[in-house]
């Protein structure tokens, strides 16, 4: 419930993904849907890591909130 209550995001990516726009390419999305761990390296610990966490952050809620409503 404490998640629910969080409010959605505001970025340009979530919004694109909303909208199921073919600026955001979601081909890979599927592989995040499985639960963990996943079968990948260990990230490095950088900004531009962090960054790209934050982005495939708000396009995964932009995704299953424009699949919930259809």
């Amino acid at each position: 419930i404490k998640f629910a209550m969080l409010p959605l995001p505001d970025s340009y990516l979530f919004h694109e993904a909303l909208a199921g726009s073919d600026l955001v390419d979601e081909s890979d999305l599927p592989h995040w849907d499985k639960a963990p761990p996943y079968d990948l390296p260990i990230p490095p610990n950088t900004v531009e890591e962090v960054q790209f966490t934050q982005n495939l952050l708000y396009v995964m809620h932009g995704q299953q909130l424009r699949l919930e409503r259809e």
